[in-house]
């Protein structure tokens, strides 16, 4: 008798924990929406390239938002040199960043007109050379009296022009950060600055692109308020308040790229504020600003500055599309604040579970068209939930729903929102986990498990799951290898404990190799 209620606990151990890890969990891990998504209004209408959106600050349009999403094939950062006289004596665009005066190397760049002037070139002139560009912006500083081009670290198209090996010995470089960009897709880009003497004139590999800036406006999540406040190694002027700021960002898993033109005219420390709260860039610094503030999308010009002419631009070419292909770029749009929705309950128990979902879109939801509808998994019926009040974009709307538990397994319900029955958005999914009523005692430490992955997920942004995946295993693993040791223990006593958790071990590791 007492072999017999041992078999029996090594099987319903065995299909309770096999299935558990068997239910395929990766299902369930919905794309989170980026931060940026909720500060910015990005008109569905206005997207015109893939993998590029233009945005404002929500609430406030004087703050224009280029993104790009440096993972989206096809998108390019060029930079654009005015065009001059080169070393050849040819015309085309610019190979130094010197006047010919202070040109050893490259021989310097000037004016077709006045050899001692820097070139220069007006937005227009920069649209017309990339007429397809998505969107081009004032950069890097240069001087107004055109005695030299771009001041700081200098690639274009791979080449790099400025520094010590091309004779340009400011050490800007250096003394400021600057962008850097790869350029194959998915793009690499990162915003820093050479140490003190490190910099030999050339530059890494990698890099396409290389335009400078400063000073620092975040670095590592870290707002540089010292920085800021002292303009570090720039021109006090181009920090002053009330003048328009042009800056540049990235978000810390460097898949999105920031361009920001801020027209408040308040202070430059309320730019970065602006940058590190509401679009999570986790590195950013300052362009020229002031008069040199220029944007222009899809061949449009959004902000002229005084129409100044200057050296350079930074371009954004990309392909033509509807923006950035995620659900946030539509007017009707919808994710789940949680990656999944879990109870754990006996079977045959009634499972509660709380949904919630955030209008990740541009237009309010109305309680007279808009729903949460079951539209696959365990259950058969096709339910619509009402939703109880008026949603506006980025706020949430909540459903309690109350599921079935019939069976000793992962029960998954999938959901979609729905506008006058047709879905939107990401889809939900929730899962009931009914243990069955001999692990009854399991259930809490079965929900903190999961819970806890679900943070992990939450908190990780949705960027490694498979690892995380793995990670849940290899916990419910251990709790399981815990638990079969102490109900063999309980029921067929020690000897023959050891001699059986082998054996269930075994089984489990031969349905993981299957799955795998």
């Amino acid at each position: 008798m007492k072999n017999r209620r041992c078999l029996q606990a090594l099987l319903v151990l065995t299909l309770g924990f096999v299935i558990l890890l068997g239910g395929g969990l990766i299902t369930a891990a919905a794309a989170s929406p980026p931060p940026w998504q909720q500060s910015l209004q990005c008109v569905p209408d206005q997207q015109q390239f893939e993998g590029v959106a233009y945005c404002a600050a929500i609430g406030d349009a004087s703050i224009h938002v280029i993104v790009v999403n440096l993972n989206s094939p096809g998108i390019r950062l060029e930079y654009v040199l005015a065009k001059g006289v080169n070393k050849d004596r040819s015309y085309g665009e610019c190979k130094d960043v010197n006047i010919p005066q202070w040109g050893p190397v490259n021989g310097g760049c000037a004016d077709r007109h006045n050899s001692n002037l820097y070139p220069v070139l007006s937005l227009q002139d920069a649209i017309n050379r990339i007429p397809t560009a998505a969107a081009i912006v004032n950069s890097d500083y240069f001087s107004p009296k055109r005695a030299h081009g771009p001041e700081g670290f200098t690639v274009v198209h791979g080449d790099r022009l400025d520094g010590p090996a091309n004779g340009d010995q400011d050490n800007n470089a250096v003394r400021r950060p600057w962008l850097a960009v790869s350029r194959g897709a998915p793009l690499r880009a990162e915003i820093s600055q050479f140490a003190p003497g490190q910099d030999n004139g050339g530059k890494p590999n990698w890099v396409y692109t290389g335009v400078g800036g400063g000073p620092w406006l975040i670095k590592k999540g870290v707002i540089q308020e010292q920085d800021i406040s002292s303009c570090r190694n720039t021109s006090g002027a181009s920090c002053r308040s009330g003048v328009d700021q042009t800056a540049v960002g990235l978000s810390q898993n460097h898949q999105w790229l920031f361009l920001v033109v801020d027209q408040r005219r308040t202070k430059l420390l309320d730019t970065a504020d602006f940058m590190r709260n509401k679009l999570d860039a986790w590195d950013a610094m300052k362009f020229d600003g002031g008069s040199s503030t220029q944007l222009s999308y899809a061949g449009q010009i959004i902000t002229k500055g005084k129409s100044r002419k200057l050296s350079q631009y930074l371009a954004v070419t990309a392909q033509p599309g509807h923006g950035i292909g995620f659900n946030g770029m539509t007017a009707w749009a919808a994710d789940p604040t949680s990656p999944l929705f879990f109870a754990v309950v006996t079977v045959g128990e009634t499972a509660h579970v709380h949904v919630e979902v955030q209008n990740t879109g541009t237009t309010t939801w109305k309680p007279q068209q808009i729903g949460l509808k079951i539209v696959g998994g365990v259950s058969h019926v096709a339910a619509v939930y009402p939703l109880s009040h008026v949603t506006a974009p980025g706020t949430t709307a909540g459903w309690d729903l109350s599921l079935a538990s019939n069976n000793f397994t992962f029960a998954t319900t999938h959901l979609r929102m729905v506008r006058d029955g047709e879905p939107f958005g990401a889809e939900i999914t929730v899962l009931v986990i009914a243990v069955p009523q001999r692990l009854k005692s399991q259930e809490e430490r079965i929900r903190q498990l999961v819970q806890r992955q679900v943070e992990k997920w939450q908190q990780e942004g949705q960027r490694e799951t498979d690892r995380m995946l793995r990670d849940l295993e290899r916990q419910l693993q251990r709790e399981m290898e815990r638990q079969a040791k102490d109900w063999f223990t309980q029921l067929c006593g020690g000897d023959l404990a050891l001699g059986l958790s082998p054996l269930f071990l075994a089984m489990f590791l031969s349905r993981r190799k299957r799955k795998k």
